[in-house]
């Protein structure tokens, strides 16, 4: 309410009264969000109407964050409030929020499958591939899909390095720092041959959807051990920490948890085709011989049940990943790749078929 005097002169003073109405703050804003996860290149432009200026701002936001001006630049994630008083001291409460893509760390595994493993050449053999009978859906949990063009010679474009064919899918586990049990995360993932494993365009860098920070690593493949890294390592989003399973330096949870090839490099330990703990050729217990036996036996057209027959196509009992599965006659038989390595494991000092290979992850 405004009072208004006419004073005290020769003319009579007349009092009056009127009232000014001012309308209140009103805050409106055109945010940008943070392009990649991590970065600050989010924005806040601030629109104000009513009250009466000036203005004054005070911003609050993430991790002890201030300010004073009107828009804010460089922002990471969060929520930004912002208390904006007039020149009455009238008070307008606003916030805005800036997102962010969710968070990915990018990871470098080199991992060697010991079927289809040639010494000689220091590759693996990718006969699944050019047999054309590697599925675009993965065979494990997720399941994730892919383009076939990504089992082309060369991948998609046809003109990749022969070492960067695709061997297969395979499994990869990031485990809680603090609980090598705990799998905070699996993802399916692509093989080269030369022991790279990418994403799901066959080229591109692994990306798995979790925050950055320490996780021990592990992979597993559907007819071989898994091994699982002894420490935990510090994964980011912007730089792909290298994590080689094949490097004999690398080290691994457990006794002997890869094969140690001629070559120098380590593989992970073929022929685990009944899905147990445990690789075992001859003696009592659950043989995976008798398992690839028994597929074998049973196949729809082995008419006569012969231990000869050969299984063609994508199968877990084929050890060697050479498109066909045998037991027993003429060509590479499975059950000798399983028989190979019980007699090569380093502890089977008196290289006894019936020795048992266990799988060296925490939770057997």
């Amino acid at each position: 309410m405004y009072v208004y005097s006419a004073g005290t002169g020769s003319c009579v003073a007349v009092e009056n009264s009127f009232e000014v109405t001012i309308s209140p703050i009103t805050a409106t804003s055109s945010n940008v969000d943070v392009v990649n996860y991590g970065e600050s290149t989010g924005s806040i432009d601030m629109t104000i109407a009513g009250g009466s200026a000036p203005y004054t701002y005070e911003w609050t936001g993430p991790d002890t964050f201030t300010a004073s001006t009107e828009d804010l630049t460089d922002l990471s994630a969060g929520i930004f409030d912002l208390v904006i008083t007039d020149v009455n001291e009238c008070i307008f409460n606003y916030s805005a929020t800036i997102s962010q893509p969710d968070a990915f760390i990018i990871i470098n595994i080199k991992v060697l499958l010991g079927g289809p493993y040639n010494s000689i050449t220091g590759l693996m053999n990718d006969d699944l591939r050019s047999n054309g009978v590697i599925p675009t859906s993965s065979p494990y949990s997720d399941p994730l899909i892919v383009n076939s063009n990504v089992f082309n010679s060369g991948g998609i474009s046809g003109t990749g390095l022969k070492a960067d064919d695709i061997v297969d899918w395979i499994w990869i586990e990031l485990r809680d720092p603090n609980d090598n049990t705990n799998i905070i995360i699996g993802q399916s993932a692509l093989l080269q041959r030369d022991g790279d494993v990418m994403s799901l365009d066959g080229t591109s860098v692994l990306s798995i959807s979790v925050t950055p920070g320490d996780y021990y690593i592990g992979v597993k493949h559907r007819n071989h051990f898994g091994v699982l890294s002894l420490a935990a390592v510090a994964l980011t989003h912007n730089t792909a920490t290298i994590v080689d399973f094949t490097n004999s330096s690398f080290a691994t949870f457990g006794a002997d948890a890869e094969a140690l090839r001629a070559s120098g490099k380590k593989t992970l330990w073929a022929g685990n085709v009944n899905g147990d703990t445990i690789i075992q050729y001859a003696g009592a217990g659950t043989l995976d011989t008798s398992n690839l036996l028994e597929f074998i036996l049973n196949d729809s057209s082995n008419f006569l049940n012969l231990p000869s027959w050969p299984v063609n196509g994508y199968d877990i009992h084929d050890v060697d990943m050479n498109g066909t599965t045998q037991f027993t006659g003429a060509g590479v038989l499975d059950t000798q790749c399983i028989l190979q390595n019980v007699l090569s494991y380093p502890g089977n000092f008196l290289n006894l078929s019936t020795w048992q290979i266990v799988e060296q992850l925490p939770e057997n």
